[in-house]
């Protein structure tokens, strides 16, 4: 949110901890153009109420084997928005290992990268559920170099550091 505050379009790292479908949905709350990226579901239904259930909510889903992804992702960054992913899971596309709890873990980069080329900012944003039953979401901008040619490395272990620390 703070990042998006500034009228930029902002690539958002978030992961599968607590409600992560209410985050994009409190950030559609507090007036932000936010849209989700991820793969297809197996069963098209689901991914149609997945879709529905994340539009009623103000939250725009981008499946990436849509072949019009690339230009929703750029659009929604040009036009000032959040563009949120989940990289938490190794998935069958680019990814690189960096240390999670000391184990290595595969993280997808393809986002990161574009972000990085683009010169995009980047922040992580999680949402944890707090003991008294209500949530709390945490957002920190990752300061990077993009003529750095390990930002993206840097990146997503500053990401997996900052999950290790929630977690």
């Amino acid at each position: 949110r703070t990042v998006a505050r500034r009228g930029k379009g902002v690539l958002a790292l978030s992961g599968h901890i607590g409600p992560f479908e209410i985050l994009a949905a409190a950030q559609a709350k507090f007036g932000t153009k936010i849209a989700t990226i991820g793969r297809l579901p197996n069963y098209i239904s689901l991914a149609e109420y997945a879709a529905e259930l994340r539009h009623n909510y103000g939250v725009i889903t981008i499946w990436r084997e849509d072949p019009a992804a690339a230009k929703q992702f750029l659009r929604q960054i040009r036009t000032g928005g959040i563009m949120a992913v989940l990289i938490d899971q190794d998935v069958d596309i680019e990814s690189i290992h960096v240390p999670f709890f000391g184990i290595e873990a595969g993280h997808p980069v393809s986002l990161i990268q574009l972000a990085v080329k683009l010169k995009i900012p980047i922040c992580i944003t999680l949402i944890t559920r707090e003991r008294n039953g209500r949530y709390s979401i945490h957002d920190r901008e990752i300061k990077y170099d993009p003529a750095d040619p390990d930002a993206v490395v840097k990146i997503v272990a500053e990401y997996s550091g900052y999950l290790e620390q929630l977690i």
